[in-house]
């Protein structure tokens, strides 16, 4: 990636890509859009429609890699610090996850200071933060299927050009900041004005970054 192009880009089906969507994975791409791709040498991948999960996959992995890369490693001054900090770091993720008759069984191992939970706990860390990440993925994964939207919308897929939405409006709904204050939103407009696609992407919206039920 540094430096040059990626060979395979993942795109959902909008409408500045995707002129039409075929059976399965055919597309009938757009022409500027596949300009740009035999341009820049990259092989466009879309996205199933109304598979929601796929776009929130791909999203989640880039958040991983971001925190990967720029999240500040903590540092120590022995190897003690890094055991406590450790213990309290898997001890307060496992308070985040449920379980089922071990919870007391953990407490007893710390209280004992058992050689061999010591031993595992950086492996223990590990696998509490792929747990958390996958149930993440899942219940996004649920909550889309659960609103029954009639199609995967998002706002990178809506055309504003040819539309006459106030566009700043409607990234500022976007934002998201109408839900923590409770208020309704009402979309009014005549046939093809974009009100269903622009009510879907709050939705998913809502699911995927604010983790809301709709």
């Amino acid at each position: 990636m540094l430096g040059g192009v990626a060979q395979r880009g993942i795109f959902d089906n909008m409408r500045t890509a995707v002129d039409r969507i075929g059976v399965g994975k055919a597309r009938q791409v757009n022409a500027r859009f596949a300009a740009m791709a035999s341009h820049y040498l990259f092989e466009p991948e879309f996205c199933n429609p109304a598979s929601g999960w796929e776009k929130g996959q791909v999203e989640k992995n880039v958040q991983d890699a971001r925190r990967r890369l720029w999240q500040l490693l903590p540092s120590f001054p022995d190897i003690d610090a890094l055991n406590a900090w450790l213990e309290e770091q898997c001890v307060a993720q496992w308070s985040e996850i449920q379980h089922v008759g071990l919870p007391e069984a953990v407490s007893d191992l710390i209280e004992q200071g058992a050689p061999a939970f010591e031993a595992a706990v950086p492996i223990i860390s590990q696998l509490l933060k792929a747990e958390m990440a996958e149930r993440e993925v899942r219940s996004i994964t649920y909550q889309i299927k659960a609103a029954r939207f009639p199609a995967y919308k998002d706002l990178a897929g809506f055309d504003f050009a040819s539309s006459e939405v106030n566009e700043a409006k409607v990234r500022q709904l976007h934002g998201g900041e109408f839900i923590s204050g409770g208020d309704n939103v009402v979309l009014i407009g005549g046939p093809g004005t974009g009100k269903s696609h622009i009510a879907t992407a709050l939705g998913i919206q809502a699911v995927e970054h604010h983790r809301k039920k709709v």
